[in-house]
């Protein structure tokens, strides 16, 4: 793979990070989560630096590690959060850097691993209904920039599956 780099982009629960370290398990590269970067970078957790800061300057954090992280020469594979596509040039920077793939799972299942999850703070407090509403209307408001990935992923898939799509 050399120096190539692929890109997860996708809702919360479509699979980035889960997939993201198969993948780079498969392709014996490094595995980068951009969520835990800023948070290595900030010293507080996401919720923390929404709490503390407020969303604007959590998404400039986000670009800085977004590019810190696509500026690396090595080949890796990289799973941004949920928003990281939608802001500023991010999802240009990501297309320019690497392969972009939007992982598209259906509603559903976005649904039952955001139900499983303990580490969602956008759905705490939720029901069911309410974490199906704010998943439908994240989805509007995101498909737009996801859907400018090179590949779009509709289902659930293995490592090795997404390795031969992509022809690495």
């Amino acid at each position: 793979m050399g120096n190539d780099k692929i890109i997860l982009v996708g809702m919360p629960g479509s699979g980035k990070s889960t997939l993201g370290k198969a993948v780079a398990e498969v392709l014996q590269l490094s595995f980068f989560d951009l969520d835990q970067e800023i948070e290595a970078s900030a010293g507080l957790s996401i919720p923390e630096i929404f709490h503390h800061h407020g969303e604007g300057y959590f998404r400039e954090m986000e670009k800085a590690a977004l590019e810190k992280v696509l500026s690396l020469p090595e080949g890796l594979i990289l799973a941004t959060g949920g928003g990281a596509p939608c802001f500023y040039n991010n999802m240009e920077l990501i297309n320019s850097a690497g392969t972009s793939v939007f992982l598209n799972p259906s509603l559903e299942v976005l649904l039952s691993r955001i139900e499983e999850a303990e580490n969602r703070p956008m759905f705490l407090g939720l029901d069911q209904d309410e974490k199906l509403a704010k998943l439908e209307s994240l989805l509007k408001k995101r498909l737009l920039f996801y859907q400018k990935a090179q590949f779009v992923i509709e289902n659930t898939i293995s490592a090795v599956q997404l390795t031969e799509i992509l022809g690495c």
